[in-house]
């Protein structure tokens, strides 16, 4: 349902196609975390009311301390990412023209030897 969702949110123009994978991963996750959390609730204590609410608290106990680590490190890759990106066309600006600068200088010397 979740993936419905976002794909929905898409063709409305709402969110991107990056938006749409980055979310799906997080629902993915999210379900993990849940199917883990119930199968050691009903591990634990095989009565099922009892299972389900140990399913419960264990899922957003351990996706709680999950989102929180990955969230900071998310918010540290786009930050580097962003800064990568900024300084990308300066590096490809400098490259451009120190090929340029050789291709003069080639040429110069293949001229003085004519």
């Amino acid at each position: 349902m979740g993936v419905t969702s976002l794909l929905v949110d898409h063709q409305k123009g709402q969110i991107d196609l990056e938006e749409v994978v980055t979310q799906g991963q997080i629902l993915c996750l999210e379900a993990g975390i849940a199917e883990n959390g119930g199968a050691i609730g009903q591990t634990l204590i095989p009565i099922p009311a009892l299972g389900a609410i140990i399913r419960t608290v264990t899922t957003y106990f351990v996706w709680g301390i999950a989102n929180g680590k990955l969230g900071q490190k998310e918010i540290a890759l786009k930050h580097l990412m962003g800064e990568y990106m900024v300084g990308l066309p300066v590096k490809v600006y400098n490259a451009y023209h120190e090929i340029i600068q050789k291709i003069d200088a080639m040429s110069k010397l293949v001229l003085a030897q004519l």
